[in-house]
């Protein structure tokens, strides 16, 4: 059976993070191994909530995970981080001990959405993001995060530019990340919401954006649920990317449509669990059928 160990907090409430990620990683046939970076009582879009980070000496002690593993992980999905020390001690201590030879690293830098970093965040946690996705296998910020990150473009600007030159800045924005793979989130251009990414970093003809019809409203988690689902599918389809990215980005899409679609901002994440059972094995047909309806 894949593994995955999953480095990210997790709330009572709202489907986002780790909460999104297991039962998803489940699905699909995939064994996860939860290591929780914070504890909510519900994720922080909420009015009303209460954390606390679990702390450095305990992702120090999330090494002692592979003294228990019979083989090396598959899969590390490492999300979000309450704070400088504990995104450090992932990076000397947690991720280290737990990378094999052959383990693959997915970093979810969150960091920021609409242009700006989130508050919770400053400089030197950002510059400790930064040497993390240097890390990676796979990075997949949003267009806010890849701007932050790489420097290519200010997101101010990137909003001033026309499609074509948002396209050039992303696919550059792409390159930057190199030698990750990047895949970039949430490019918004009319009544369409995209991800962008390249097939083969080496070739510039394999630049691909996907596209999808937005849904109203705005909901938190998503990012953590095309994580999840790109992770499924890479196993799913001995490693397909293009493909896996498609079917992550259906999914998401395929879950919002399920909502009830008010214009709104909605806490509570993302109601996928409904669409849970396109994940798992021998139901393709039944998403086939989905796709024509």
């Amino acid at each position: 059976m894949p593994t995955c160990a999953v480095i990210q907090d997790i709330s009572a409430l709202g489907h986002c993070s780790m909460a999104a990620a297991l039962p998803v990683l489940a699905a699909g046939g995939i064994s996860a191994i939860p290591i929780p970076t914070a504890v909510y009582t519900a994720q922080t879009g909420y009015d009303n909530y209460y954390g606390v980070p679990v702390g450095a000496e305990f992702l120090k002690k999330a090494a002692d995970i592979r003294k228990n593993l019979p083989v090396d992980l598959d899969t590390i999905l490492i999300g979000f981080c309450p704070d400088t020390e504990s995104l450090r001690a992932i990076m000397e201590y947690t991720l280290p001990a737990l990378k094999g030879e052959e383990t693959f690293v997915f970093v979810d830098p969150v960091l920021g959405d609409d242009g700006e970093r989130y508050k919770c965040f400053d400089e030197e946690y950002e510059n400790t993001l930064r040497e993390l996705v240097k890390k990676a296998d796979y990075v997949l910020p949003n267009v806010t995060e890849a701007c932050l990150l790489t420097g290519v473009v200010e997101y101010k600007d990137f909003l001033k530019a026309d499609e074509r030159g948002q396209w050039d800045y992303l696919a550059e924005m792409c390159r930057a990340f190199a030698p990750a793979t990047a895949i970039i989130t949430g490019w918004r251009v009319n009544d369409l919401v995209s991800i962008c990414l390249y097939e083969d970093i080496d070739d510039p003809e394999s630049f691909s954006v996907l596209a999808l019809p937005r849904c109203p409203g705005s909901y938190s988690g998503t990012g953590d649920l095309f994580a999840a689902v790109l992770i499924e599918e890479m196993f799913a389809t001995a490693g397909d990317l293009l493909k896996s990215a498609d079917k992550a980005a259906r999914f998401v899409f395929w879950s919002l449509s399920m909502t009830d679609a008010e214009d709104r901002y909605h806490p509570e994440g993302t109601p996928f669990h409904y669409a849970l059972r396109y994940l798992v094995p021998g139901n393709e047909d039944e998403e086939e059928e989905e796709d024509t309806d």
